[in-house]
């Protein structure tokens, strides 16, 4: 039966060849999908992990990570007064539109709010911009 189906197989080249010129298209579809649901993935969390806190705790109603439903000040001192918590802060996470200053065009931007006092949230490696004026 072996003997056969390699006989099928090998037997005429075109059949052989479009065989394995579509499984190797296959799996450079599957290896792109992979990927672009990987950068979704990285991109829905990035905010989480460049801010490195341990812990998160937010609103019940906030269902994605994205999402900006802001604590309520006492629910901040709750979470304070916790045995075993160090510091607590609120963050704000929004969307904004970017004047360029080459051009005048607009890009949307992400602005992460971090405590002034700790400054809680600053990226790991901070830089500064020049003016251009």
């Amino acid at each position: 039966m072996t003997d056969i189906a390699l006989n099928m197989l090998f037997g005429k080249r075109a059949k052989y060849a479009m065989l394995v010129t579509g499984i190797c298209f296959a799996t450079i579809l599957m290896t792109q999908g992979l990927t672009i649901f990987f950068g979704i993935l990285g991109f829905s969390y990035a905010t989480a992990t460049n801010i490195r806190a341990p812990i998160w705790v937010v609103d019940p109603l906030v269902q994605q990570v994205g999402a900006n439903q802001p604590l309520r000040d006492t629910d901040v001192d709750r979470v304070r007064s916790v045995e075993g918590v160090g510091w607590a802060a609120p963050n704000y996470v929004g969307n904004a539109q970017d004047k360029l200053l080459s051009g005048g065009a607009t890009q949307p931007v992400t602005l992460v709010g971090i405590d002034a006092n700790t400054l809680a949230g600053e990226p790991a490696k901070n830089s500064r911009g020049t003016s251009s004026t």
